[in-house]
């Protein structure tokens, strides 16, 4: 079986698409991000995409793609080599780890150790913001009785959020409209200056979608 690069490559070089060819290519949609920047981004703006397919689908100036595998990267160290704040937004890939398989022999997949990284890189300074399944009976879960507890979980409630197709896909018209509508999304910050006990909160959906149409707005008319 060709590793998983190269199957995301032969989905992207179909002359159509179906859903099922955008694997862990989907895209965060612009008012969900935007309301989620505004609200956990310190900066306001984040220096990195952790984990992206490297188009213009990437939500940062900054990104790492599945060759270069985030979860053996150094983070920190990659940012101040660029003259960026460690500070970092992913939505990671879903498939297990044995989906993620690479040449080399590593994976650039499975939640257990991309929360496992995200958790090691906030002891050495790096801010990151994960939107990930709201699962808390998952084994990778990192609320705050896991081995690697985030600073923060907010779940996401008040309605389920539909993740854009990513900037290639083009539509089999033979084939039914993708849906990524999936279940409950949950917004896990791992805060190296946090050092309460792990917060765990809800978010409105609709409040983070307000709040990234305000940010949407301001970018037009600052455009016009």
């Amino acid at each position: 079986m060709a590793d998983y690069i190269q199957r995301l490559l032969d989905s992207k070089l179909k002359r159509t698409h179906r859903a099922e060819d955008v694997q862990d290519e989907w895209r965060t949609p612009d008012l969900e991000f935007l309301g989620l920047q505004q609200m956990f981004c310190p900066a306001k703006s984040f220096s990195i995409d952790l984990f992206t397919d490297g188009t213009i689908n990437s939500k940062a100036p900054l990104f790492f793609t599945a060759k270069e595998n985030a979860i053996e990267q150094d983070w920190g160290k990659y940012c101040k080599e660029q003259g960026v704040a460690p500070i970092g937004f992913a939505n990671p890939p879903f498939s297990k780890a044995f989906k993620g398989k690479l040449a080399d022999g590593t994976t650039c997949t499975g939640l257990n150790s991309i929360m496992k990284k995200a958790y090691m890189e906030m002891k050495l300074g790096f801010h990151s913001v994960f939107f990930v399944p709201s699962n808390i009976e998952a084994d990778w879960f990192p609320h705050r009785l896991s081995e690697y507890p985030a600073s923060a979980v907010y779940k996401l409630v008040g309605g389920r959020v539909s993740f854009d197709v990513p900037e290639w896909y083009k539509q089999d018209p033979e084939g039914g409209q993708p849906s990524s509508s999936r279940g409950g999304m949950a917004i896990v910050i791992f805060d190296p200056s946090y050092k309460g006990r792990p917060i765990d909160d809800i978010v409105p959906r609709n409040d983070l979608r307000e709040m990234g149409q305000l940010i949407l707005d301001e970018q037009n008319e600052e455009a016009a």
